[in-house]
């Protein structure tokens, strides 16, 4: 909590960690989080994972929005927004480190699977990407463990489907704008060279 001593609304407690005591990259769980574009977000059992793991929110509530997707269906998403007058620079949300995915952790963590790729990234001169690299590796190993990853919940309640650059097809490309275009076909490119 960064505000001055005592004056957090944060309790800073010790929640049991959620980082695994090994690391494996393969796995044989059969329960895996759906992936299909049309699998529901499981968002109240991330939230009660949040609490568990020690995430906190002060004067904030988890709130679902719909809208209509353009195709006769609704699209789901969720923010958190303020149950009461905040101040100007409060802190909202708190989140122990343990919770965090940072790239600087997960490299510590992963060396041994990571070493070799970051040695091609960096010989096809991706050195800036190597962070990004390791998050992705992260997140696909994490998918992979199903029910078993510590992030199960979090990775349960995340969209299904997503109109980013790297999701989309060549024939998006030719609808957007020249510098839109570049900008997402760089990002598509990126995500390929991770393959």
């Amino acid at each position: 909590c960064f505000l001055l001593q005592s004056t957090c609304a944060f309790q800073s407690s010790s929640p049991s960690s959620i980082r695994p005591s090994t690391v494996r990259l393969h796995s044989s769980v059969s329960s895996v989080v759906s992936v299909g574009e049309d699998a529901a977000r499981d968002v109240a059992s991330m939230d009660m994972w949040a609490t568990n793991v020690g995430i906190q929110r002060d004067g904030c509530d988890l709130t679902a929005t719909y809208e209509d997707d353009g195709f006769g269906g609704m699209v789901e998403d969720w923010s958190i927004v303020a149950s009461q007058p905040i101040s100007a620079g409060s802190p909202v949300l708190f989140v122990p480190a343990d919770a965090i995915l940072s790239s600087g952790m997960i490299r510590n963590e992963l060396y041994t699977f990571l070493s070799s790729a970051e040695a091609s990234l960096t010989d096809l001169g991706m050195e800036k990407d190597i962070p990004l690299f390791a998050l992705f590796v992260k997140v696909l190993a994490e998918y992979e463990r199903g029910e078993m990853s510590p992030y199960y919940y979090w990775l349960n309640s995340l969209p299904r489907k997503f109109n980013n650059g790297a999701a989309f097809t060549y024939s998006c490309f030719e609808c957007l704008l020249p510098y839109a275009a570049q900008l997402a076909e760089a990002e598509r490119d990126l995500f390929s060279k991770f393959r």
